[in-house]
């Protein structure tokens, strides 16, 4: 029974075996053998691969030489060398030789007697396969070498020659012999990519043309699997994540082999020849990188760097490409080359800001790690030459920083960093020296971004980047400039009202606006300042200051005087400006009075120029205020009150130069209000004081006068000869005002003044020469006349007395010099002076011949005597009346010729006595001239 039961369990192992081998051994490998269940046709019982091991030893130990044995052989030789190898150790003779030495040898064994004992037998190539196998499991590649070797050789159609001309590949590989390798893998490779060794051929045929220094040529091997491998469709890390664990440990090694080719030859200027030549392919990027790193890894930080930077210059548009320069600067980061990382980020920027090339093939909106690095390096590039230029104030950094700004700003407007970078570039502006680009910046980040926390900052910069660039500028360009930056200020004040500098601003442009004379402007400006209760009291001063000073040259007083009045309640008593802000105030005021004035409200313009002195006591205006107010109560003729505020004006301002005019006027307010002696002092005071000789003259004319009609004899008297003293010429208002003064004289009964001022009247006259008038020369005349007169008087006064000679001599002597100074008189040929001559002239003879007559008798004579006596007088009188009658007859004549004064009528009545026959008839009411005819 024992003995069936092991014939009936060896058939079934040599039927499962022929079932796994098949009868045309179709198993797909060796190393596909394992355990399996053996089924007994009556018994079920389990199959180990020890119990068939233990039943094909015990079936060869028998005579046996059906078929069976050589599938007996095979199978245990099989079962031998599978059953205690591990999988791991297929094909790996170091780790089978360690662990199961004995089950190898055994294998080898059968394989050789099966192939020895049975040569032509179906199948042998599959023998020859295992037989290959077990040799290098048993650590003997040369013969694994020669009988795969056979296999290929003898079986060119067996199922197991690729895997044979592989499996020869691999050997010589580990035997480094490297070009039989290589020609083993090509074989495969030339086979077509369908067979199951294809991908590992190609990867070994690149590293056997690797290990002869051939580069070129593994790497086409290389970059065919890659082609294989690396799908096209993926971009990124997704091509090699996508990969089985094994092919993406494959591939890891395929590059890593790559790089290394390329770094034993040039390195980046390699991997760009190469794909020049072979044709370019999606992932080179993947091929630039690893040769990259393995540079790194040696810390070869300049040739992993020009690697990164190969890419980016061959393919410039690549979707990797800002990934590539990223690396660079990394790289010279890592190496420490300062200034490579510089030159590597402004590379970049220059590379992808978003005006470059490079966009036109990419969507920024979906290069977000790009745009962020983007920002970043624009961000460090400014930066750093802004640090740069803060430290060396050099042009060139200056320029540099700038430029990086304005990169940041034109390729990320809108970015939240934007404002920021926008009001650094306006600083980095100012520092240089470019007030007037720094303030359109500072402008810009102001007002041209959403709120953000620079901007009130920006706004006030602004402001004093203007002001500097202002000064700056040339006459022509700056009233232009100066006029933006007033709007400038007043944007920034009404933008930014929280800013502390806001006020200040608003204050500054209100004056600004006053200064170009835009005055509704700053007053509305300066408005805002005096609302704002948080204004400091400087800034409420100057805002009222503005408001006054733009009113006044607005012409709106009023308002220009309660502004004022507003200054001066906010300024210090002891401030420098005060007197300067009081004389403003006191100016709108008389300004008033002067509107008043030319609106013919002359009342009301007294009113505005009387309130000057009480509103501003010290201004000096009040001196004209007060000069005006007087004339325009002199216009409104109220002399007494223009009186007063002149003589106040007198008072208070002694020095005025129009102390003389106030005289005038005051002497004006007293004529017209007739108070001759006011009058009259104050027309003295401009006669002896007044710079003008013409006024001076007159005002000395008519202050006379006045004393005279004051009845202030002497004054008029004395004004009169300082007349003559001022004024000696021209010689008719000087011989006039002798005249006056001879008048005075006379009415004073001063004879001896009043004689001597006509003798000057008579001197002045002559010393006139051509200068004469006749007005001078009839008071010359007339003058003469009354001395002659006088001289007559005298002449009659004299009595004729015994001695009669005697006294006749004296008599006769006056009446001489009368008669001379008559003859003085009518040579003026003065119609009323020459009649008064004429008669006078003739009164003397009359009067002397009269004196004779009634002489003084000697008392001696008797009667006869005394007759003979009288009668010798009539003879010596007679002559003297016949000369009066001719005279007074040739006065007379004078009616004929049309002239008639009260000489001639005195001459005619003297006629009429002397000749009463001839000139005493006229009936009543006739004509002399009718009579004298």
């Amino acid at each position: 029974m024992m003995r069936i039961a092991f014939i009936t369990a060896l058939t079934a192992v040599l039927l499962s075996g022929c079932s796994i081998l098949g009868g045309g051994d179709n198993a797909p490998t060796i190393g596909d053998l394992g355990k399996r269940p053996v089924k007994l046709d009556d018994t079920p019982i389990t199959s180990t691969e020890q119990q068939a091991m233990n039943a094909y030893r015990d079936f060869l130990a028998t005579r046996d030489e059906s078929d069976a044995r050589p599938h007996a052989m095979r199978r245990l030789a099989d079962i031998n060398l599978e059953a205690e190898v591990l999988p791991e150790a297929d094909f790996d003779t170091e780790k089978a030789v360690s662990l199961y030495p004995e089950q190898v040898k055994d294998s080898i064994t059968l394989y050789r007697n099966l192939l020895k004992n049975y040569p032509h037998r179906e199948n042998n190539d599959a023998v020859l396969y295992q037989l290959a196998r077990a040799y290098e499991l048993g650590g003997e590649p040369d013969k694994s070498l020669a009988t795969l070797a056979r296999l290929v050789r003898d079986y060119p159609d067996s199922k197991h020659w690729l895997e044979s001309r592989f499996r020869r590949g691999e050997i010589l590989f580990v035997q480094k012999n490297y070009r039989a390798a290589e020609n083993s893998y090509q074989s495969v490779v030339d086979a077509g990519a369908d067979n199951p060794f294809y991908e590992q051929s190609l990867y070994k045929l690149g590293w056997s043309y690797f290990k002869q220094g051939m580069f070129s040529e593994g790497l086409d091997a290389f970059t065919a699997l890659l082609d294989l491998k690396i799908d096209s469709t993926l971009s990124g890390d997704e091509r090699l994540d996508q990969l089985a664990r094994a092919d993406r440990e494959r591939i890891d090694d395929t590059l890593r082999v790559i790089s290394l080719s390329f770094s034993y030859e040039q390195g980046a200027n390699s991997v760009a020849a190469y794909f020049s030549n072979a044709g370019s392919r999606h992932y080179e990027d993947i091929i630039y990188d690893r040769l990259g790193l393995l540079y790194l890894d040696k810390e070869r930080f300049n040739d992993a760097a020009e690697t990164f930077n190969a890419f980016v210059e061959h393919n410039p548009f690549h979707a990797q490409a800002p990934a590539f320069q990223m690396r660079v600067i990394e790289t010279y980061r890592q190496g420490k080359f300062p200034s490579l990382v510089l030159q590597g980020k402004k590379d970049f920027v220059d590379r992808y800001n978003l005006h470059s090339e490079y966009w036109q093939h990419h969507d920024p909106a979906e290069s977000v790690q790009v745009m962020g690095f983007l920002k970043v390096t624009m961000t460090d590039l400014s930066k750093h030459y802004h640090a740069l230029a803060q430290k060396h104030r050099k042009p060139a950094d200056y320029a540099e920083a700038t430029h990086w700004y304005r990169s940041f700003l034109g390729s990320f407007p809108q970015d939240e960093a934007a404002p920021g970078m926008n009001f650094l570039l306006a600083e980095l502006l100012f520092e240089s020296g470019q007030y007037a680009a720094a303030a359109n910046e500072y402008i810009i980040t102001a007002y041209d971004y959403p709120a953000h926390d620079k901007a009130a900052d920006a706004g006030y910069a602004s402001v004093l980047a203007r002001n500097k660039h202002e000064d700056t500028l040339a006459d022509p360009d700056k009233p232009a400039w100066h006029a933006q930056s007033i709007e400038n200020a007043l944007r920034f004040a009404s933008g930014f009202p929280a800013h502390e500098q806001s006020l200040a601003v608003l204050t500054r442009s209100a004056e600004q606006l006053l200064a170009i004379h835009q005055n509704p402007r700053a007053i509305e400006v300066a408005a805002a300042v005096i609302k704002n209760t948080a204004a400091t009291t400087t800034q409420q001063r100057v805002a009222w200051t503005v408001q006054a000073h733009a009113y006044f040259d607005l012409a709106d007083y009023l308002h220009a005087e309660q502004a004022y009045q507003q200054v001066l309640a906010l300024t210090d008593v002891d401030d420098e400006n005060k007197p300067a802000i009081t004389e403003r105030l006191a100016a709108s005021i008389y300004k008033q009075g002067e509107a008043e004035k030319a609106a013919g409200d002359t009342a009301a313009a007294v009113a505005h120029f009387q309130r000057v002195r009480s509103a501003t006591p010290t201004a000096s205006i009040v001196a004209t205020a007060e000069y005006d107010a007087a004339a325009g109560l002199l216009q409104l003729q109220d002399w007494g009150a223009a009186a007063g505020m002149l003589q106040q004006f007198r008072t208070a301002f002694p020095d005025d130069p129009r102390q003389g005019e106030v005289t005038r006027r005051l002497a004006t307010a007293y004529l017209s209000a007739d108070e001759p002696l006011q009058a009259a002092v104050e027309f003295e005071r401009i006669g002896r004081d007044s710079a003008d000789a013409t006024l001076r003259k007159d005002a000395l004319w008519q202050s006379a006068e006045l004393y005279a009609k004051a009845g202030r004899a002497a004054q008029s008297t004395e004004l009169y000869s300082e007349y003559i003293r001022q004024f000696p010429q021209p010689w008719e208002p000087a011989i006039e005002a002798r005249h006056h003064i001879a008048g005075q004289h006379r009415r004073d009964g001063n004879t001896a003044e009043y004689h001597r001022t006509l003798t000057d009247i008579i001197e002045a006259d002559r010393a006139a020469g051509g200068d004469r008038t006749d007005r001078t020369r009839y008071l010359a005349a007339t003058a003469q006349l009354v001395l002659a007169r006088v001289q007559f008087a005298h002449s009659e006064n004299v009595r004729l007395t015994l001695p009669l000679k005697q006294s006749l001599n004296t008599k006769k002597r006056l009446m001489q010099t009368a008669l001379t100074q008559l003859e003085l008189a009518a040579a003026y040929e003065i119609a009323g002076v020459t009649t008064s001559a004429a008669y006078h002239t003739a009164q003397i003879y009359s009067h002397l011949a009269r004196a004779l007559m009634q002489s003084e008798r000697p008392s001696n004579l008797d009667a006869d005597s005394l007759e003979q006596y009288n009668i010798l007088l009539e003879d010596q009188a007679y002559p003297f009346e016949e000369q009066a009658i001719t005279l007074h007859e040739t006065n007379a004549a004078r009616v004929q010729n049309g002239y008639y004064d009260a000489w001639i009528g005195k001459s005619l009545q003297a006629l009429s006595a002397l000749v009463p026959a001839q000139y005493a008839k006229q009936e009543r009411g006739a004509p002399y001239v009718a009579t004298l005819r």
